[in-house]
């Protein structure tokens, strides 16, 4: 009875053995199969970069993915023959974009000439009291009916910005058609100088006065020489130029006169913008000499007059040189109380007698 006993309790623990191992075996291969069932279907569906485990016909996802969406494909595409359940632990990590390249744009600004005669201002400058300066020159050099302020206030200019634009507006007077562009340190100034000597000044100007840190490039052409030589020139050509130039001068010394400090040599900043209408007039016949006559009233001593006259006079010459005129082409004349043109008995004629007058040689 005994030997009965052991033998149905080893049969009993055989049959458990041989159930366990079949079950065991069976479900491995199960596992395996939906495992790579669904290895298989992420792959064919662009998601390679998810996980997968198998717990009998339990199916889990893990990895990372871009969206939501992409989560739910997942999900969706693992769902295959014979599985239970599916858990999906994928993580959804949304891709940043790549940074923008950093553009930085230069601190700029250009100043160009508009037919000569009108200037116009744009781009940036540092601060208000620098705009101010730069209008000021401007305004006094071409008269602010004729300055387009287009400028803006923008920080961190570079180094020594307001001298190097200083340096340049100071010479514009010397070219015609003057275009200049400032971006950070680089400085290019284009145009056409009025004569050789003007552009030899410009080129040292800026050698000069241009800070260190600054690079210039400069296209500087000469005006045309008006050449008697020249048979594209007639002498009635020239005759004809001087003509216009003495009706210029005459024009503008009619409307306006020049002033000058009282008992002085000094000229007055009310007649800068005349002065410059005047040179550029003087411009228009580079090959006739130009005399400029100053006079006065009677008041105080003829020797008195005629000296202050006299510098007077050279006071004005001095100033077209400035604006690039060759004073080889100038002379001046101080004739005193000699040729008053009203009574030096009136207050008014009196200011009449005080003037300057443009006369160019050989004009009839």
């Amino acid at each position: 009875m005994r030997k009965l006993l052991i033998l149905l309790i080893g049969l009993l623990l055989f049959a458990l053995l041989s159930y366990f191992c079949i079950y065991k075996y069976s479900t491995q291969k199960i596992e395996l199969d939906i495992k790579s069932k669904v290895e298989d279907s992420l792959i064919r569906n662009d998601l390679s970069s998810v996980k997968v485990k198998t717990d009998g016909l339990d199916i889990t996802l893990q990895g990372v993915v871009a969206s939501q969406a992409l989560k739910a494909k997942a999900e969706r595409v693992a769902s295959v023959d014979g599985y239970h359940k599916i858990n999906n632990l994928i993580e959804v990590v949304k891709k940043q974009a790549p940074p923008k390249p950093v553009y930085i744009e230069p601190y700029s600004m250009a100043i160009g000439l508009k037919d000569d005669k009108s200037l116009i201002l744009s781009g940036s400058v540092p601060n208000s009291q620098i705009k101010n300066k730069l209008l000021s020159l401007a305004n006094s050099e071409y008269g602010k009916p004729h300055v387009t302020d287009d400028l803006m206030i923008k920080a961190k200019a570079p180094r020594d910005w307001e001298t190097a634009l200083v340096s340049v507006l100071d010479i514009f007077p010397l070219m015609k058609n003057a275009q200049l562009e400032v971006s950070d340190e680089d400085l290019k100034l284009s145009g056409m100088a009025i004569n050789e000597a003007a552009r030899e000044k410009i080129t040292l100007s800026l050698e000069q006065a241009l800070p260190k840190n600054y690079v210039g490039n400069l296209n500087i052409s000469v005006a045309p020489k008006v050449d008697a030589d020249n048979e594209q020139v007639s002498s009635a050509a020239l005759q004809e130029a001087a003509k216009n130039c003495q009706e210029t001068f005459a024009n503008l010394l009619s409307k306006n006169k020049i002033h000058f400090k009282t008992g002085r040599a000094e000229i007055a900043k009310s007649s800068s913008t005349l002065l410059d209408d005047l040179s550029k007039a003087a411009n228009g016949c580079p090959k006739q000499i130009i005399v400029i006559a100053g006079h006065t009233d009677s008041q105080g001593s003829k020797k008195a007059n005629k000296a202050l006259s006299q510098k007077r006079a050279e006071a004005v010459v001095n100033y077209l040189q400035k604006k690039g005129i060759n004073k080889s082409n100038l002379k001046a004349i101080g004739f005193g109380e000699e040729k008053p043109i009203a009574s030096n008995k009136t207050s008014k004629g009196r200011a009449l007698n005080r003037r300057i007058e443009f006369t160019v040689e050989g004009v009839k």
